[in-house]
C-alpha cells in the first residue's frame, strides 16, 4: 500500500491527516473567519479562550449544536434547541438559559458577521471545576457560540456524488453513553473519518457492534431499495436522530414513499440501488459508491427528495 503521504493525505508541515475531497464535504468557515460570543461579547473565533480547567477539554463533557442558514433563516432553530436540552439532560448539565435567551444571543452573533448564508454552533460545557469526577453543585456551564459565513455546496457539484467505505471502527463502544445524545466525545467518528480518507473515500459509513448499519461518522444514512423503499437505521441502530433526516423522512411519507425505519444488515448495501447521506451542512448528499459498489447518482428517488428539501427549505 502506498504511504499516507504519496497519496496525498498527510501535510506536509504537520505530517496530519488531511483530506482531499473536503471540497465536497462542505467545510464549516474556516477559523480566521469565525466569530464566538463568550459571556455577552462578541469576538474572533481565534481569541476565544476558555480556562484549562473546564470540564469539557479535561473530560470531553460537553454537548453541542450546529445550525446554518438558508435564504438568511435559520433552519429549524427550535429542534435544535430541543435536542440541545435533551443531550444536556442525559449528561446531567444544567441549561438555565430559555430558548428566547439563546435565540438572542445567537442573533447578537450573526449581526458582527457578513451578509450572506451562515454557520452557528451552540455549545455547552460543564464549565470549570476541580480535576474531579465528583459532582460539584458550584461549577456553572460554560457557553459558546461560534459563527461564520457559510458556502453551500452547489446542486451540479453535489449531484456528482460522493463516495462512502464502511470502516472497521464501530458506532460505539460496550457500556457507552447514548450514542443519540450529541456531545463532544466524538473520537470513534473522527477515526472512522481518518480510515475513510485514507482510503480514498469522502465519508465513513460505521456500523454497530452487531454488525448492523449505524450511520456515517457525520451524517445519517439513507438507502433506496427495489420498489422506491426508502431504509434507514431505526434510532435504536445506535444513531444520532438528526434534524434533517427527521425532515427527509416526514418529506419521504408526504411524497408517497414506503418508508422503512429498522435495523438494516449490512447485506443491504449491496441490495441498494441509491443511497444519500443527510445532514446540516450537506442537507442530501448523495452517493455514488459504497465500498467500491456504483449506484445511481442520483437517483429518481433521491432527485425528488432533493427537489422536495429546496421547496421546504430554500436550497441545499
Amino acid at each position: 500500500m502506498r504511504s499516507l503521504r504519496a497519496m496525498g493525505f498527510l501535510c506536509p508541515r504537520a505530517g496530519t491527516l488531511c483530506s482531499v475531497t473536503e471540497s465536497r464535504m462542505v467545510p464549516p468557515p474556516r477559523v480566521s473567519d469565525m466569530l464566538a460570543w463568550i459571556d455577552g461579547s462578541v469576538l474572533p473565533l481565534r481569541d476565544a479562550r476558555i480556562p484549562v480547567n473546564d470540564h469539557g477539554f479535561l473530560y470531553g463533557d460537553s454537548v453541542y449544536e450546529t445550525v446554518r442558514t438558508f435564504q438568511g433563516e435559520l433552519f429549524r432553530l427550535s429542534d435544535h434547541f430541543r435536542r440541545l436540552r435533551t443531550t444536556a439532560r442525559g449528561l446531567r448539565i444544567p441549561i438555565e438559559w430559555s430558548d428566547s435567551q439563546l435565540a438572542g444571543w445567537v442573533e447578537e452573533l450573526r449581526g458582527h458577521l457578513p451578509v450572506g448564508e451562515h454557520y452557528i454552533r451552540l455549545l455547552v460545557t460543564r464549565g470549570p471545576g476541580e480535576f474531579s469526577y465528583a459532582p460539584d453543585p458550584s461549577q456553572k456551564p460554560t457557553l459558546m457560540i461560534l459563527g461564520g459565513p457559510f458556502q453551500a455546496t452547489a446542486r451540479e457539484v453535489l449531484e456528482k456524488g460522493l463516495v462512502a467505505v464502511t470502516v472497521g471502527i464501530p458506532r460505539s463502544v460496550p457500556n457507552p453513553r447514548n450514542p443519540g445524545l450529541k456531545t463532544g466525545n466524538l473520537l470513534n467518528s473522527r477515526l472512522a473519518y481518518f480510515e475513510a480518507i485514507e482510503r480514498g473515500a469522502d465519508e465513513a459509513l460505521l456500523l454497530t457492534r452487531s454488525g448492523h448499519l449505524a450511520e456515517g461518522s457525520s451524517s445519517n444514512l439513507f438507502l433506496i431499495l427495489p420498489g422506491e423503499v426508502l431504509a434507514t437505521p431505526s434510532i435504536e441502530s445506535e444513531i444520532l436522530e438528526g434534524v434533517t433526516r427527521t425532515v427527509l423522512l416526514k418529506l419521504a411519507r408526504e411524497v408517497g414513499l414506503e418508508v422503512r425505519e429498522e435495523e438494516l444488515s449490512a447485506e443491504c448495501l449491496v441490495q441498494a440501488e441509491e443511497a444519500f447521506l443527510s445532514s446540516t451542512s450537506r442537507s442530501v448528499a448523495p452517493l455514488r459508491s459504497i465500498d467500491g459498489r456504483e449506484l445511481g447518482c442520483p437517483g429518481p428517488v433521491t432527485r425528488r427528495l432533493m427537489d422536495g428539501f429546496i421547496r421546504l427549505a430554500g436550497g441545499l
